[in-house]
């Protein structure tokens, strides 16, 4: 089973690695299939969770995506002024985030429990603010951060890899640990999947601004590879993020599964991370262009 979502994983990253960015056709005029509302939760996940040994936001507060946003615009600011390649993750992350905020407070019927989703939100956020903040003082980091924060000095890295290194760390190997820390079934036994999944609809709306914005501040390459108006490939892209958080929702219930046995539990922490480890090489060997730092930072320099 394990090889076999590795494969599909693997598969679904290949595709967004060719589309992300591509193409500027308005997404949101678009019926983007959210297949994965289609495939059940797995009936035998245990209710009761895989804790983080830390918590925020544990009762899921109103005022926590707006604490979440304010920390993330204090740490992209320096980045974006310096032009640190870690600003098209950071800037990406932020510009989601404040999706999020507004659909909750917009359309609150999106979700059935506001207070698990934003939970999820807040300690989803602070794996990425804990991954930063150790890389940053020298402590280790999860390896597929590391490879990220490493190639983030690459001059030759293109935009799209760095924003695909860091969804990958963030999506493939910080989302099933945070799924498992804030339960993946409801009290009355039901499954949370449907909630899960309904993310996929607001990350639909970010792409379409979101990849102009990277564009006009960080690389060319994100217009440069426009296919407008063919919507194939940012649908390709879309369809590729809703392949990961599927693969992510199924680690995430074997976490909780395994918890109660030490091997298992430990096999299935070492198949998340030798999988976000080894799709952070593919995205690196993918995204990156000999002398393509003549390109990039001056284009960036110029842009601020």
């Amino acid at each position: 089973m394990g090889s076999r979502r590795f494969r599909t994983a693997l598969v679904t990253l290949l595709v967004t690695v060719g589309t992300i960015g591509v193409g500027q056709a308005r997404a949101e005029n678009l019926v983007m299939p959210n297949w994965p509302q289609l495939l059940p939760a797995n009936p035998y996940t245990p209710a009761g969770t895989d804790p983080l040994g830390w918590d925020v936001c544990k009762n899921g507060q109103p005022s926590c995506p707006s604490n979440v946003i304010r920390e993330m615009i204090n740490r992209w600011q320096p980045l974006d002024a310096s032009c640190d390649h870690r600003a098209v993750f950071a800037l990406t992350y932020l510009r989601t985030t404040q999706e999020f905020a507004r659909t909750i407070n917009d359309e609150p019927g999106t979700f059935s429990d506001i207070p698990w989703i934003t939970h999820e939100d807040a300690v989803f956020a602070q794996l990425y603010f804990n991954a930063y903040d150790d890389y940053a003082a020298g402590r280790p980091v999860p390896e597929a951060w590391r490879i990220a924060f490493d190639n983030a000095r690459n001059p030759n890295l293109e935009g799209m890899g760095d924003l695909l290194l860091g969804m990958n760390a963030h999506i493939n190997r910080d989302l099933p640990y945070t799924l498992a820390h804030v339960g993946l079934v409801k009290a009355d036994g039901s499954t949370r999947k449907f909630d899960h999944d309904k993310v996929n609809q607001f990350l639909d709306r970010v792409i379409d601004p979101l990849q102009i914005e990277l564009g006009q501040r960080y690389d060319p390459i994100f217009t440069w590879v426009d296919a407008e108006p063919s919507p194939a490939d940012e649908v390709g892209a879309l369809q590729g993020i809703r392949g990961l958080r599927e693969n992510a929702w199924r680690n995430a219930e074997d976490l909780v599964s395994t918890r109660n046995n030490p091997i298992a539990h430990a096999l299935v922490k070492q198949n998340i991370e030798t999988q976000a480890a080894a799709f952070a090489l593919n995205i690196v060997a993918a995204s990156t262009i000999p002398g393509y730092s003549a390109i990039r930072d001056p284009y960036c320099a110029a842009a601020h």
